[in-house]
């Protein structure tokens, strides 16, 4: 019995250990262009804001991908990150900071755009029929 007590309290602390770990929070990181001196509001004041090539969070070691990333952008970019904290998404907090994210998806196209792209590929879809059929014949 005493045996069986051991074992189950070893167990729950080893598995509570392993709850804590997992509990951290990856980083809120925003890729921010180099032009611009982002300090992420610490000079006092309300922070700039300032449009953010990406975001993303970093769990991990997460963070070298991020920079490499952000060095690739053009142009350059600095990575800002922060702690993240539980409850806010991790846009709002970048945003609190004066980030801003872009928005996730694709941009939309208007009408106008989708018609000057429908129109060319029309045109040379039917150019290559009419070539096509001249050939055959």
């Amino acid at each position: 019995m005493r045996r069986l007590l051991v074992t189950l309290l070893a167990a729950g602390s080893l598995g509570a250990a392993s709850m804590a770990g997992a509990t951290t929070l990856p980083n809120c990181c925003a890729c921010v262009p180099q032009t611009m001196m982002f300090d992420g509001g610490s000079a006092g004041g309300a922070p700039e804001s300032v449009n953010a090539y990406f975001c993303a969070e970093a769990d991990g070691g997460g963070e070298a991908a991020l920079i490499e990333r952000c060095d690739a952008h053009d142009p350059p970019g600095t990575l800002y990150c922060e702690a993240n904290i539980p409850g806010p998404a991790c846009g709002e907090q970048l945003s609190a900071a004066g980030i801003i994210c872009p928005a996730a998806g694709a941009p939309l196209a208007s009408p106008l755009v989708l018609a000057a792209l429908a129109l060319p590929l029309a045109g040379g879809g039917a150019a290559w029929l009419r070539r096509r059929a001249s050939a055959a014949s």
